[in-house]
């Protein structure tokens, strides 16, 4: 699943380091579709995800809005908005861990607050934003 021990002690930090922002809402006001939504699941702490997907998205503006995250989330997996509706709740996760597994392994990496994440993680977390 995407949620690693990694990557909890990653927000964990992060979310300490970063607590004297003012928080936004978790819900965004942007429009949403249904893969992002989906995609979305697959964080089990959104309030730090959030505070990563903001580190992320200055550092690649370009990638702002849901639309265009969940484009580049789906495409690096070779998914399309119907292929993820027909994945079942176990095959999700998988196919998540397997695509940071890849961005590893390729060098596809982002550093946020001092870790090392994968690409896909750090737009995972932009979903939240």
């Amino acid at each position: 699943m995407f949620v690693t021990r990694r990557f909890i002690l990653a927000a964990a930090a992060l979310g300490a380091s970063l607590s004297s922002h003012q928080a936004r809402p978790l819900v965004s006001t942007r429009h949403s579709n249904g893969a992002a939504m989906r995609l979305r699941t697959l964080v089990a702490a959104p309030a730090s995800a959030l505070e990563i997907g903001r580190i992320y998205l200055a550092q690649c503006p370009e990638e702002e809005g849901i639309v265009t995250l969940t484009r580049l989330i789906l495409s690096s997996m070779s998914l399309n908005s119907g292929d993820l509706a027909a994945l079942d709740c176990q095959a999700l996760p998988a196919r998540v861990t397997s695509r940071v597994r890849t961005d590893f392994e390729r060098g596809v990496t982002v550093e946020i607050g001092g870790w090392i994440l994968s690409r896909t993680e750090a737009r995972l977390c932009a979903l939240w934003t």
